[in-house]
Parts: structure tokens; C-alpha cells; sequence
């Protein structure tokens, strides 16, 4: 599915489907452009310790703990306050962006993939001592006045869409240890972050398995905090946000909604199943790649099938329409995560590094509609190799988050 940005490397993985080696079942899945279905689907997660803030305001008490902010669209503001931003529809870039910090006026976030485990080549070991990555690309964004986005994207270790490591020992012991330091390094750092988990993941598992608790995963024995949870998906999303909490309550927390996972009232009682109406946000993408690179079809990167990649109105609004659906059922504000920085055209395609997309484009022109969705802010980055960056957009983006930011799109 994506380039993964990995110290001075990049790790692609492209893997579409995956076969659980037990059973020979096939997992997978492929994206869409969604649809503008509603839900109104919400109930209270548990495990976590905390007391919650739904839809009408009313504490829910969920145990002993701080108090999280669980907002729908009214309350995105709040979140923004959290991060120490203004009360607007907030940006950022991330990922293939290293020129990231030209842009000014400077933007909310920058965003990175952390990947694989500490002791074997994962983000942890990037540099000295084990964790200091996540230290100073922390304070690299501290410096310039943004806010550090950390993108988990650890359970795709087997390769993208194999699930089953969920319930080996080995892997899922080094899973929560490296989770934990993670969210120790980010307690460390003592400035606002953001948190997302495992982008897909959550997906794949629905798919696999509609009800989480039937699916098994390793928990207790492998989450030394999380010894009281169990055995299956609702504990593992309830740990993560578990060990947010615990160790870095200043964090700002979200799972992923994926288009292609269902119905959205499918994925609102999946999510909210599994506690992620607990988190702070919920994260969504509009796609992964320059829609060109999908045209064109030629790129190793780009060889699934999407369907009218190149959106026009309705099919933002279509896909504005799902995401509401997603904020609404759950009661959280909604993230667009690593949207494509391609170039309007009107001919199909392009070439590498410069494929045609409108995504930036549409959404600054019409950000005030992604708040009427229930959208607290877009993080724009490449999801692959060769595809439209800032220094091949021909300073598109610069100039457009420059217009935007000098008047930005107020949150609720």
C-alpha cells in the first residue's frame, strides 16, 4: 500500500492480499472512492480507564483516568486547543516532504511513519540511544513551530494485509514494548503529538472478522499494562489507547476508517467496538497516490484498480458525505491523512513525479466544506515513490497553503 519514510531509506510495501499460512484464508483489500451513506451508529467503548465526553456533552465514566476529549464536529476546536493550535481547519505535510519547513507561513503538522521494532531495525534503532528518532524529529518540529504527527505502521510487518501476526507471541511481545516507548519518548518530548494507529489495519481485520471479539490477538501476557483486557481486537484497540493515556496523556490519538471496509455504519460499530470512540480523532484518506499514477497504471506502485481516481465535485462531496457519516457515527472530528500534492490537469496521467491530481487544490478551495463534514484537518504527503512532491509541484502547494492560511477555514 505505501512508501514508508525509514531514517535516510525508504521500505515500500505493496502487498495487496496475503495468505495466513494456517488456514490458506486470502485477506486484502482494495480502495474505493466511497460513498455518501449515512449512519448514526454510537455506543461506548470500555478497558480503557477514562471518562468520556459523547455527542451531547454527558459524562460517560468509563473508570479512574483523565478526562479525553471524544467530540464530534462541535467540538473540533478543542482538539486544535489541545495541540496548541488557533481554532481552524489545520494542515500539514509529511512523509516524502523534506522540504517541508520551506513552506510559510509554517503549517500545523509534520507527519512520519514509524515502523517496525526496537532491537531489529525499527524506527527505534534509527538512532542513538534507542528512541532518540522520535526525540529529535520532535523537536525538529518544535523548533519550526509545528506539531509532530507519528503514524504507527507497525502491524503491516508480515506484509501489507497480513493480519496474522496479531496472535504470534514473538511479534506482538515486541509490538506493545516498542508502542510503549513510543509513547514514553513522546511524554519525554512534553509538547502536543499525534498518534495514529495502524492506517488499513483495522480494515483488513473487519473484513476478516465483523466482530472483534471473535478475533483472537495477543494482549495480556505480551501488554504487561493491558494484563486485564482481552485476547482479541477490542483489547488491542482498548490498549492503545490504554497506553496513551498512561503515558503520554498530552498525546492526541486516532484510529483509521478505511473507505473500502464496509458500510460506514459497518465500520462506525467495528471501530467503536474495538474503543476507538475513546481516541480524539478518527483518521480517513481521500487516496494514497497521485490519481495519474493510477492513469497510467505502469508504476510498480500503481498497478491496483481504482475507479475514476481523478474526482471531480460530486465525487469529493460523495466521499465528504462517508467521512461525516464515519465523524458522526463515532463522535469524533475527522483527519484526512496523507492526501496527494498532485497538480490539476486536464489530461489523464503524467509522469513520475508528476502525475496529475486536484485533491490539494479542491480541498483549499473548499475547506470550509471538510469542516462542515466534521473535519478537523488534512496532512498532505506521497503514499509511494514517484509521486508528486513539494519540490515537483512547481510550488503549487506552497502558494495555495499560503492563500489559506492568511484566512483560514474556522473550526466550530
Amino acid at each position: 500500500m505505501l512508501a514508508v519514510a525509514c531514517g535516510e531509506g525508504v521500505v515500500s510495501s505493496t502487498q495487496e492480499e496475503a495468505v495466513d499460512p494456517g488456514t490458506g484464508t486470502t485477506t486484502g483489500g482494495t480502495t474505493g472512492t466511497g460513498g455518501a451513506s449515512s449512519s448514526t451508529s454510537s455506543s461506548s467503548g470500555g478497558g480503557s480507564g477514562v471518562t468520556t465526553v459523547g455527542h451531547a456533552g454527558a459524562a460517560m465514566s468509563g473508570g479512574s483516568g483523565p478526562t479525553v476529549i471524544t467530540t464530534g464536529q462541535g467540538k473540533a476546536s478543542a482538539i486544535a486547543t489541545k495541540l496548541g493550535r488557533t481554532s481552524h481547519f489545520l494542515i500539514g505535510l509529511g512523509n516524502h516532504a523534506d522540504d517541508k519547513y520551506t513552506v510559510q507561513p509554517a503549517v500545523d503538522f509534520n507527519y512520519v511513519y514509524l515502523v517496525g521494532f526496537a532491537g531489529q531495525q525499527g524506527w527505534p534503532d534509527w538512532d542513538k540511544p534507542s528512541g532518540a528518532y522520535l526525540t529529535k524529529f520532535a523537536a525538529d518540529a518544535k523548533a519550526h513551530g509545528v506539531v509532530p504527527f507519528f503514524t504507527i505502521y507497525a502491524m503491516a510487518g508480515w506484509g501489507d494485509g497480513n493480519i496474522w501476526a496479531v496472535n504470534d507471541h514473538d511479534y506482538m511481545t515486541s509490538y506493545w514494548a516498542t508502542t510503549k516507548l513510543m509513547f514514553q519518548k513522546i511524554a519525554e518530548y512534553a509538547g502536543p503529538a499525534v498518534v495514529h494507529f495502524e492506517p488499513d489495519f483495522w480494515g483488513y481485520t473487519q473484513n476478516q472478522e465483523a466482530d472483534p471479539a471473535k478475533f483472537p490477538a495477543k494482549i495480556s501476557a505480551e501488554a504487561p499494562d493491558c494484563a486485564s483486557l482481552a485476547n482479541n481486537m477490542v483489547g488491542m484497540g482498548n490498549c492503545l489507547v490504554k497506553l496513551a493515556r498512561m503515558y503520554a496523556p498530552k498525546a492526541v490519538i486516532g484510529f483509521q476508517a478505511s473507505t473500502w471496509a464496509g458500510k460506514p455504519a459497518d465500520a462506525v460499530r467495528y471501530l467503536t467496538q474495538i474503543g476507538a470512540n475513546t481516541a480524539d480523532m478518527i483518521v480517513v484518506e481521500t487516496l494514497d497516490r497521485d490519481a495519474g499514477c493510477y492513469e497510467v497504471g505502469t508504476d510498480a506502485a500503481c498497478k491496483r484498480q481504482v475507479d475514476h481516481p481523478y474526482w471531480d465535485d460530486q465525487g469529493f462531496r460523495d466521499h465528504l458525505g462517508w467521512a461525516k457519516a464515519i465523524g458522526d457515527g463515532i463522535g469524533l472530528p475527522v483527519m484526512w491523512w496523507q492526501m496527494p500534492l498532485g497538480v490539476p490537469s486536464t489530461s489523464p496521467g503524467g509522469t513520475a513525479g508528476h502525475y496529475r491530481d486536484n485533491r490539494a487544490s479542491w480541498l483549499f478551495a473548499h475547506a470550509s466544506e471538510f469542516v462542515a463534514a466534521g473535519g478537523i484537518g488534512a496532512v498532505f504527503g506521497a503514499g509511494a515513490d514517484h509521486q508528486t512532491t513539494l519540490g515537483t509541484d512547481g510550488g503549487q502547494f506552497g502558494k495555495l497553503a499560503a492563500g489559506y492560511l492568511a484566512s483560514p477555514a474556522q473550526l466550530p
